[in-house]
């Protein structure tokens, strides 16, 4: 049986893992033949498609209309069978269109679990409960699950659940493909991600100095604001010669696929979902070990490749390791419970147990 679903989103162009999570299941469920609809929240170029409906305001009240007038359009030529919410703003959004049991809240951010001042715990006393009572949630691993169960056990919810962040093998190798142009002739480590004190790169940057392989270069692919910052580190340590910086790529997977390794020294994830990327294609991952994500994902042999998020010395050393001594082949084991077939099953067996 082939199913109708929306899924809110932030706009389109966003570099944040959050889009390239959601493509991904909606373009997958398409291809099994399933209706998909996109509901981008904030500015999107959209050029006459049927299934891309923008909400395109960044004024909460507005978003609000235009979602409801949008999803009631849509809902009079069929109504949907599941809709989806990925962010804060659309969990609310989507509790103010009124759906009854066919929808998921999906909590991707870390930021509505950290301690927070007397009024934060008091707004979201009244609000969440306004919001997320009787409502299906999700979490994007078991730690974000278990860590807000524990700190809103006041919540009624209807039901709660893991649904991790999917991987399309097909589409990552084909995309790898791609030709580029390197910065560097000489073999690489690689990090991708924005460049903020939370990604850490100033770690990775001070390890990096010190590895033993000194004919190995780093790639640093991503943008931010802290990038001048790692650039004064980098010619402090003398090492302009060495480390590369690649702007944000739509399509970062060729540079991850050639990399010899890929190193993710993130103080705060809800996922890591470049680690997951790094290992479907082969490449070999070192990441922190901190609260959430890496850790659901490197796990087993893979574990010893996850290193605390203040210990240079121990990344230092967890790097030499990798480049040595890796495991030759990325068992499957370790992406079955990623691979986008299975994830896509969740969704399907949610609309036909218990939406129904």
């Amino acid at each position: 049986m082939k199913y109708k679903v929306a899924f809110f989103l932030p706009n389109l162009e966003s570099q944040g893992g959050v889009v390239v999570s959601v493509k991904t299941i909606a373009e997958y469920l398409q291809t099994l033949g399933h209706e998909v609809h996109l509901f981008p929240i904030g500015d999107t170029k959209v050029s006459n498609s049927t299934y891309i409906h923008p909400i395109d305001s960044n004024n909460k009240a507005q978003q609000l209309k235009i979602a409801k007038n949008l999803y009631a359009l849509e809902t009079t030529k069929k109504p949907f069978d599941l809709s989806v919410s990925n962010t804060l703003v659309s969990n609310y959004i989507l509790h103010h269109l009124h759906i009854e049991n066919t929808h998921l809240m999906i909590l991707r951010q870390p930021s509505f679990l950290k301690q927070s001042h007397i009024f934060s715990k008091i707004k979201k006393r009244i609000l969440f409960p306004k919001i997320y009572n009787r409502k299906n949630i999700v979490m994007i691993s078991e730690c974000l699950l278990n860590n807000f169960l524990q700190r809103f056990g006041y919540l009624k919810l209807k039901s709660s659940r893991v649904i991790y962040n999917a991987f399309d093998p097909e589409f990552l190798e084909k995309k790898s493909q791609q030709n580029i142009e390197l910065p560097t002739s000489k073999e690489y480590i690689i990090s991708v991600g924005r460049f903020t004190k939370t990604k850490n790169h100033t770690m990775l940057i001070k390890a990096f100095a010190h590895i033993d392989n000194k004919n190995i270069d780093l790639i640093l692919l991503g943008e931010g604001k802290e990038k001048n910052a790692l650039k004064h580190l980098i010619e402090k340590l003398n090492l302009n010669h060495k480390v590369h910086f690649v702007d944000w790529q739509e399509n970062p997977y060729p540079y991850i696929k050639q990399a010899k390794l890929l190193v993710h020294t993130s103080k705060s994830e809800t996922f890591g979902r470049v680690i997951l990327e790094g290992l479907a294609l082969g490449t070999p991952v070192v990441a922190t070990d901190i609260d959430c994500g890496p850790n659901e994902i490197l796990t087993k042999e893979l574990s010893k490749f996850l290193v605390p998020s203040d210990n240079i010395n121990v990344l230092t050393f967890t790097i030499n390791r990798a480049l040595n001594s890796y495991p030759n082949i990325i068992a499957d084991k370790y992406l079955m419970q990623f691979d986008i077939k299975h994830i896509a099953q969740q969704y399907i067996d949610f609309i036909e147990k218990e939406a129904k």
